[in-house]
């Protein structure tokens, strides 16, 4: 579809670049894959017909359209993104015809891509995709992955790339394992794995798999190494310098293959026949590489007819040339390889019929909108509710009370509704009316095509839900359920929250989904309580982050910490005071100031808080200096200095600090924390020699110090951070 208006048109780019951000980097994800490709494909259509509305975006040529804050491991080669097509198989006839080569057909695992790095075969490192050229260090994860071994038989250095995903069983136990801790269950499998991944604390683990899709050559000479042992093990007829060579040694050593996933598909469908015993021959003797288009077209539908039985999710087919040189002679662009294509499926589609329209206050006061629709069976799940976009869209679109409506569902647990079917529209169907006010009866702010109450009382329990999110307070097992028992109970806000202790806590009921309801135990009672007494001494820079003031999240808090050092500092900060903070204008400094003076007496009540818990540190250390909230900057070792940190804190005083919490510690310390060595860089704290950043740090004459001594510099360690 080509997108009419240029302001549409701007405002879809801008929308599919969060997206993208949110994919690569994020543990949520704003839109489906399938609405994601839609809006590109729109966007694309668009500038074809309209070259002059074109603005600067990376949609089209750079890994997550350039939104990636990558991380602070460079990877030996790009981790390059994927060229798509969907639904098209003349397109992808097309395509294999211009590489006229043989190929590969492999599952489109839907997870998280990472890398493997093995030396004297021993896994060493694992590190995320990232922006393609750096990645997050994710070595210390606590989970266990099934598929990749912790070491293996052969002495040899190599790097394997892949994805860390969730079979259906074993999503099923996460969230059986969440429920246990009190937390929500996640909303699909691979935002299970992201989230799963970036928590940092190991109190609990969930299961996840690993499954490689290629075995890089890092210019080391053990490569051919590795491809003889293979013939020495089982004597495989794959050629040198295929991928079908290197995936049998994966395959030999006990690695997850996304090779070997595709057999119960071709297995049920008749194709061939995999030995599941790990000394036979993925590729030689299965003769899975295939010279035919057609043969590997015929494979792909197999794949999307079998979806559905696989046991793990997908969104596609991966087909890739087979040799190496091949590889090298077809190249690749700065986004994606020129060898390799993603066939993605179709969005499933079913329909349901509207039993009601559903209508609930966010976190920032916005009007949410849901229908609920007859329970329908999705992917093993009963589905009851669909979203829904805007009450513009909805009048627009005239979906009443009693509609059969299409809904989508492409990998997301909650489906969104596309249209009616209005041949299918009964005579009792009822027109939906928005609501004429807010349930305050107050009027709705309509200025966007979201709207809004500005009733702050509304939106008690999604604000306190963000507030407990690991983002902000990170208040490890709060979950919706029991922040919607305590809001009932009578908590209105932070502080209400920041007040609790095990006895307020233990006789707790919760709802579930159906309106049973369960109390929470005497063990949930005391870890949340642990908790929230962790978060009456949270960095400054994470209770801004909880007050959800508009305009504000994460990095922009941390900056605003940083400058005024205090809430009562902040509470009093000036328009112009505000502006002096990187990313703040003249709009977002009086939204700024309006929402702290609406928060006024809210912010003095949580300093009343911290000032109690500082006073009762205080006492207990028979004299030491109290943990604050409060950044202490002027009297900080950090005062006036830039830090960069680089590499994993693993095995230091600083071990099990995120690099969002060493930020903060930089932060709350009095320094400023940055991702980037530069001229201007005060020090670099290094936990690996090696990196690009220690490079740039020594070849500048930047101070370069480990985990212990940064440490050791700021007097801190872990737990009081």
């Amino acid at each position: 579809m080509t997108i009419d208006n240029r302001d549409d048109y701007e405002a879809a780019v801008r929308r599919a670049t969060k997206a993208a951000g949110s994919y690569y980097d994020g543990d949520i994800e704003l839109m489906s894959d399938a609405e994601y490709d839609r809006l590109v494909d729109d966007v694309a259509r668009t500038e074809q017909s309209h070259p002059d509305w074109k603005i600067d975006h990376h949609l089209f040529d750079q890994v997550a359209a350039g939104t990636s804050a990558g991380g602070d491991t460079k990877h030996t080669t790009p981790m390059l993104s994927l060229d798509k097509v969907t639904d098209d198989p003349q397109a992808l006839d097309e395509w294999l015809g211009s590489i006229d080569c043989p190929v590969v057909v492999e599952p489109k695992l839907d997870g998280m891509a990472v890398r493997a790095v093995y030396r004297s075969g021993k896994l060493v490192q694992l590190v995320t995709r990232g922006d393609g050229a750096t990645g997050e260090d994710i070595t210390a994860q606590p989970n266990p992955i099934t598929g990749l071994p912790e070491e293996v038989d052969q002495k040899l250095d190599f790097e394997v790339r892949g994805e860390i995903y969730m079979s259906n069983p074993q999503f099923v136990r996460a969230n059986e394992i969440r429920a246990e801790h009190g937390e929500n269950a996640f909303a699909n499998q691979r935002n299970a794995v992201a989230g799963s991944i970036r928590r940092q604390r190991g109190d609990y683990a969930v299961p996840l798999s690993f499954a490689a899709y290629d075995l890089v050559d890092t210019g080391s000479a053990h490569l051919a190494a590795i491809e003889d042992s293979v013939i020495e093990a089982f004597g495989t007829i794959a050629a040198r310098g295929t991928y079908s060579r290197r995936i049998d040694f994966l395959h030999q050593s006990l690695f997850g293959t996304a090779a070997r996933l595709l057999s119960f598909a071709l297995g049920r469908a008749g194709k061939t026949y995999m030995d599941p015993k790990p000394v036979v021959s993925v590729y030689g003797r299965e003769g899975i590489v295939v010279t035919d288009p057609a043969e590997a077209i015929t494979r792909v539908k197999i794949l999307e007819a079998e979806r559905e039985y696989l046991g793990y999710p997908i969104d596609g087919a991966v087909i890739k040339a087979d040799n190496y040189t091949d590889r090298s002679r077809l190249g690749a662009t700065s986004r994606a390889p020129r060898w390799a294509l993603a066939y993605k499926f179709p969005a499933k589609e079913l329909t349901a019929v509207v039993q009601d329209i559903e209508v609930s206050i966010g976190r920032t006061g916005r009007l949410a909108l849901r229908a609920r629709i007859n329970p329908t069976v999705v992917d093993g799940s009963v589905v009851s509710y669909a979203s829904l976009h805007n009450v513009s869209w909805l009048q627009d679109e005239d979906i009443r009370i009693g509609d059969t409506v299409i809904v989508k569902k492409a990998g997301d647990v909650i489906p969104r509704v596309e249209s009616p079917i209005r041949s299918l529209r009964p005579e009792h169907a009822v027109r939906w009316q928005p609501p004429a006010t807010d349930p305050a009866g107050n009027p709705w702010d309509k200025s966007t095509l979201l709207w809004r109450s500005t009733t702050p009382e509304l939106s008690v329990a999604a604000r306190l839900i963000y507030a407990v999110s690991r983002d902000a307070l990170d208040i490890d097992g709060m979950s919706t359920a029991i922040v919607e028992a305590l809001v009932e109970a009578g908590a209105n806000d932070i502080d209400d929250l920041l007040r609790l202790n095990e006895t307020d806590l233990i006789d707790l009921t919760t709802k579930d989904a159906a309106g049973k309801e369960r109390r929470i135990g005497e063990s949930v009672a005391k870890h949340l309580a642990n908790e929230i007494e962790k978060a009456r001494r949270a960095p400054l820079a994470r209770i801004i982050t909880a007050l959800g003031i508009r305009g504000t999240g994460r990095a922009m808090s941390r900056r605003i910490a940083a400058r005024f050092g205090s809430l009562h500092a902040l509470r009093a900060a000036t328009e112009d005071e505000l502006q002096k903070v990187e990313g703040i204008g003249d709009k977002k400094a009086d939204l700024i100031v309006s929402e702290l003076a609406e928060m006024g007496p809210l912010i003095r009540r949580i300093e009343a808080i911290m000032a109690e818990t500082a006073a009762q540190d205080e006492l207990a250390a028979t004299g030491e200096n109290p943990p604050s909230s409060v950044a202490q900057v002027n009297d900080s070792p950090l005062a006036g200095m830039t830090i960069v940190v680089t590499g994993s804190m693993k095995g230091s005083a600083l071990d099990g600090l995120s690099r969002n919490e060493m930020n903060e510690l930089i932060e709350r310390s009095g320094g400023k924390s940055s991702g980037s060595v530069s001229a201007k860089t005060s020090l670099l704290v290094c936990g690996e020699e090696g990196s690009s950043k220690w490079a740039k740090a020594k070849s500048l004459g930047v101070p370069i110090v480990t985990p212990d001594q940064f440490s050791a510099m700021i007097g801190k360690a872990p737990s009081n951070v």
